[in-house]
């Protein structure tokens, strides 16, 4: 018999999702439509994630980690992986391929299309999240900005949202000033994490 997985929610989890929701919405953050278009590509690049792991080859897997993660050039994945520049190129669109071919009929599914035109750059996007989940800040800009990008939050939403200017949160985010306590304490809450988790990543 062939076993499988029963992705429909359950009671409580449908119920905090709508409370999720309903919280994003009363910080006037965005309208449903977008809200809903933000989270079909953070869940997206969890399906990504999941083909990386179960649809590559070795061979494919190692160099789509080292482009799509590590953020390496082709030329220097090529030279930790041993092997020559074209025979990594190959490698990795016949991987990238093997992914879009994994996720079309999610991405139709999801957007109700019967076409998927923007196939690749949904593809590219979802690795780019899924990248960043594995990613280990070192900083606290570096730790508030893996918590919005992960949830695919703009800046000027999470502006309106925690009530910092984006000129403020570009800062923060890029170690160049520190929090002041209230907005630690927004970001916390907004994040459901601790204020220690943001100041040491514990």
């Amino acid at each position: 018999m062939t076993s499988y997985s029963d992705f429909s929610p359950s009671f409580d989890e449908a119920a905090m999702a709508r409370k999720s929701y309903l919280d994003w919405e009363r910080a006037n953050a965005e309208e449903m439509a977008e809200y809903v278009y933000r989270r079909r590509s953070v869940d997206l690049s969890f399906l990504v994630g999941e083909a990386v792991k179960n649809e590559l080859t070795e061979s494919e897997r190692k160099v789509v980690k080292k482009v799509y993660y590590d953020r390496k050039s082709l030329t220097e994945t090529a030279k930790e992986l041993g092997v020559n520049k074209s025979t990594a190129d190959r490698t990795l669109k016949r991987a990238v391929g093997k992914l879009r071919k994994c996720l079309c009929y999610v991405i139709k599914y999801q957007y109700n299309l019967r076409e998927v035109p923007f196939l690749p750059l949904a593809v590219r996007e979802a690795l780019a999240l899924d990248a960043l989940r594995s990613y280990s800040p070192s900083g606290f800009g570096e730790r508030l900005y893996k918590l919005r990008r992960s949830e695919n939050i703009g800046l000027e939403e999470f502006s309106r949202a925690v009530s910092v200017s984006e000129k403020r949160l570009r800062r923060l985010e890029s170690g160049s000033e520190a929090p002041n306590v209230a907005e630690l304490l927004a970001f916390s809450g907004f994040f459901k994490t601790t204020v220690d988790y943001l100041l040491t990543g514990k």
